[in-house]
């Protein structure tokens, strides 16, 4: 080889990690195809990023979370993290100090360490971020952390620390997303060397902390790559849906957790939530259907063990067998908010479905938990515009159409649903 030649060195290809806005996972995939692509590397992610949409069934990829197989480069991790829905490769954990302002008193600070572990534990994972924190915070201590610190503010901002400044040590994934969920807290003033933190390892500080992408196992990966999240929904005991919500956030917490540890870890939970609509239409108000939730997730034994023995939860809508149990439609994954496409309009007026229907009559449902269902009309509500049904599971629309017989009260349960929510079924 002639010495004006240059050869181009590639690391050797892993999967690892990418954290992304919510929702925004398709659009990044196919930022990531078309980066790898000028850069010649062969690049492959999971999810793929391909959705199927039929009547009964609606996929989604994972919230948040793209596992991406690519020779990664500092130049090729810099373009990628500078993509606006990226929030940044899940790293290497690090205990990392953050800056507090003790002025007021010590049980502000005490606050802010539970607050801490709030934050990485529960909360975020509600609205689809990966836990970042990974082991307990604590404050720090010792003359010998407090003189390199002291050094280190002369050196980089010249001045020296003030007797109302502590600190707190955190085990953690440092990225830029976390270092501002963090900065929100009361009291924090900022992570310690902000974009170049400084870390903690073992008594030692250091000025150069190892921001290193976690390399998730192959198997893992593979495993996560043949996934497909659907929503289903869970009848669990009225009363108690936050609490349900927020452990099945937990299992996915803990699946996470051991996938970025290197353990051969499947995530199956995606995301869970209750329905609830407010005056203007947006989700946050009344819960809709008081004793069901909807949770996103990839269905198989484990899954299905997984959910069934969280407490208070009575089992799957749809049956009580994995094999009969089925995802919503596509249409109630758009009104869920699992994608972003708006409603229906719907033109038909109040007193025209009042009109239409009278107890005794046979209905289909076409839109909502239970979807495909057929119903008997039990009471019409034209106020609220609600249909009180007698839904029987294993009654199929063409048996209706067919017998017009009556359900047998044994396998039946009561539901309300909307007006726009079902059709008549005609003989």
């Amino acid at each position: 080889m002639s010495s004006d030649q240059t050869t181009t060195y590639h690391p050797e290809a892993a999967w690892y990690a990418l954290q992304v806005t919510p929702r925004a996972e398709l659009e990044v995939i196919v930022q990531l195809d078309h980066i790898s692509k000028a850069a010649e590397r062969d690049a492959k992610m999971a999810p793929t990023g391909r959705q199927r949409g039929a009547r009964y069934r609606a996929s989604a990829p994972y919230f948040g979370l793209i596992l991406w197989h690519v020779a990664l480069d500092e130049a090729l991790r810099a373009e990628v993290e500078a993509l606006p829905a990226v929030q940044g490769f899940v790293l290497e954990p690090e205990t990392y100090l953050i800056e507090f302002d003790s002025s007021e008193d010590d049980a502000h600070l005490d606050q802010t360490i539970t607050e801490l572990h709030r934050l990485g534990r529960s909360d975020r994972i509600a609205e689809g971020f990966a836990p970042f924190v990974v082991a307990d915070a604590k404050r720090l201590s010792g003359e010998r952390a407090f003189e390199f610190l002291s050094d280190f503010y002369l050196d980089t901002e010249g001045t020296s620390l003030s007797g109302s400044t502590s600190f707190i040590e955190v085990k953690m994934r440092y990225s830029a997303h976390a270092r501002q969920l963090i900065k929100e807290l009361p009291g924090v003033v900022d992570v310690v060397g902000g974009d170049s933190p400084v870390v903690k390892r073992g008594q030692r500080l250091s000025r150069q902390a190892d921001l290193s992408p976690v390399r998730v196992k192959h198997e893992a990966a593979i495993a996560f790559s043949r996934n497909t999240y659907q929503v289903y929904v869970l009848q669990v005991s009225p009363n108690y849906e936050d609490r349900i919500i927020n452990t099945i956030h937990q299992h996915r917490a803990q699946q996470e957790q051991a996938l970025f540890s290197g353990s051969n870890a499947q995530l199956l939970i995606n995301g869970v939530r209750v329905l609830s609509i407010d005056a203007s239409g947006r989700d946050g108000g009344v819960k809709a259907f008081k004793g069901y939730i909807y949770v996103s997730m990839h269905m198989d034994v484990d899954s299905w063990h997984l959910i069934k023995s969280t407490p208070r939860v009575v089992g799957f809508v749809g049956g009580q067998n994995l094999n009969k149990v089925r995802p919503v439609t596509g249409r109630e994954v758009e009104l869920l908010g699992f994608s972003r496409r708006e409603a229906p309009v719907i033109t038909e007026t109040v007193v025209e479905v009042e009109l239409k229907y009278k107890r005794g009559d046979l209905v289909e449902i076409i839109d909502g938990p239970f979807a495909s269902y057929v119903g008997e009309v039990q009471d019409v509500d034209a106020g609220d515009e609600l249909i009180k049904l007698l839904i029987n599971p294993s009654y199929s629309v063409t048996e209706a159409r067919e017998t017009r017989s009556r359900f047998a009260s044994e396998v039946t349960f009561q539901a309300e649903v909307e007006f726009k929510q079902v059709k008549p079924i005609e003989p």
